[in-house]
């Protein structure tokens, strides 16, 4: 139950960061 419990987290997490990573390469191409 832990261990699934944690590795769904970790999807979560990766996904919020993919997220961020975009936003910021988004961000930096509208810069330049």
């Amino acid at each position: 139950m832990l261990l699934i419990f944690g590795l769904n987290d970790a999807k979560k997490l990766f996904k919020d960061l993919s997220q961020n990573l975009r936003k910021v390469a988004d961000k930096n191409k509208a810069i330049s």
